[in-house]
């Protein structure tokens, strides 16, 4: 089936033009004459491809491509701008704003049928790429526990998987204190540019820990830089997805910013507490969760238990929540303090502790990986979140002999 194309262009002899060279090289063409025009089209058929003019009457071009990119339904489609406008700051700001290409007018028919081509050509290698799992860890209230939960599940997994950890946050994170990193660039970095991010912007922002996790650090000082909003999550979300094959998101409790991010998750996992509020909490997400058809396995609650001893038993928590919980993680306190002073994951510094054991087999049970099937952890340098990876016994061959004692 042959390839649609929009052209978007309030010159009736460029439409035309266009309609002919398009056509002939074999695809199908439709048309709009301003930028409104162009995004109604967009909404009722999606074209596989936008050729974009600049300068149009009402909404000019870089509008609408800023719409289109801010709209998880149309930030996927390809836009390539041709423009008279062909200055350098011209193109580097279409560019910026998200465009696949720019190509200054007149444009040889030749050289825009190839740029054409290789744009949907990169669209198809881009698509038929594998996406990764995104798994949201959201906290029934502050101080949960929500971080120490994802960064120790994700090092867990990290030691065959790619992984990734997105502290998705409006106030400062905890991930890069307490893995011993000091990122030279944040999440704070990429909001400042003020508009979407490219994916080599937010592959220079990844910092990477000794056990092999990549760290997306929430900013240091949110007074620096603007609000965190959803449709920047969103754009940023879909270069994550292909650049690891589990994206962990460490997510605020914040109704506005995680309403629009929930249904990009496969899995939510509800971090919680056995004090009244955080259960209240709970109940609340689970609900809201349920909204979004995070239902079942795809929906798991996790108490993280602050009290010494044995704490609040899975059932009892379920029998409250009328919900089934997956784990129950206990007292830990000392054992995170201590692991956050070296720089490390508490599941590789106390790999025997019995928290240890239980955030590993919550990772096998989220990702649907046996814990044999995972390997050995690294055993890593203390006190450096950077030390160099090396591979020893570590946590699986412990577990396993713990397991048949």
């Amino acid at each position: 089936m042959a390839k649609t194309i929009l052209v978007v262009d309030d010159e009736p002899d460029v439409q035309q033009l266009l309609n002919l060279i398009l056509t002939r090289a074999g695809y199908q063409v439709s048309t709009a004459n301003d930028g409104i025009e162009a995004l109604s089209e967009v909404g009722r058929t999606p074209p596989d491809l936008i050729l974009l003019d600049i300068m149009m009457p009402g909404m000019d071009g870089y509008e609408v491509l800023q719409r289109l990119r801010s709209d998880p339904a149309t930030a996927h489609i390809p836009v390539i701008i041709l423009s008279a406008k062909g200055d350098v700051q011209d193109r580097v700001k279409g560019l910026r704003l998200g465009a696949d290409d720019y190509i200054p007018k007149p444009a040889d028919p030749n050289e825009l049928i190839a740029r054409v081509e290789a744009v949907l050509a990169r669209v198809q290698r881009a698509t038929l790429a594998p996406r990764g799992h995104v798994i949201a860890f959201l906290g029934a209230k502050g101080g949960v526990g929500t971080t120490t939960v994802a960064l120790n599940v994700g090092a867990v997994i990290a030691q065959n998987q790619r992984v990734i950890l997105a502290e998705l946050r409006r106030e400062p994170g905890s991930a890069a204190i307490l893995l011993g990193l000091r990122p030279r660039r944040t999440l704070g970095d990429l909001m400042a540019a003020g508009e979407p991010p490219d994916r080599q912007a937010v592959e220079a922002t990844l910092i990477e820990h000794a056990c092999g996790l990549r760290l997306l650090a929430a900013p240091a000082d949110v007074l620096e830089f603007p609000p965190l909003e959803p449709a920047f999550c969103e754009a940023l979300l879909e270069h994550l997805v292909y650049s690891a094959q589990f994206i962990l998101l460490d997510l605020a409790l914040d109704a506005f910013f995680i309403e629009p991010l929930l249904p990009k998750a496969e899995t939510v996992v509800l971090i919680t507490n056995a004090d009244p509020a955080s259960i209240h909490n709970t109940r609340v997400l689970i609900d809201l969760a349920e909204r979004h058809n995070l239902t079942g396995e795809r929906c798991r609650v996790v108490l993280v238990n602050r009290a010494q001893g044995m704490g609040m038993s899975i059932t009892t928590l379920a029998n409250k929540l009328d919900y089934p919980v997956q784990a129950a993680i206990p007292y830990a306190w000392d054992a995170c303090i201590a692991s956050a002073a070296r720089g490390l994951p508490l599941v590789l510094h106390y790999p025997d502790n019995l928290a240890s054991l239980t955030l590993t087999e919550l990772a096998s049970r989220l990702t649907g990986i046996e814990i044999g099937e995972l390997g050995a952890l690294h055993t890593l340098p203390s006190g450096s979140g950077q030390g160099p990876r090396e591979t020893g016994g570590g946590l699986f061959t412990r577990m396993r002999r713990s397991n048949r004692s």
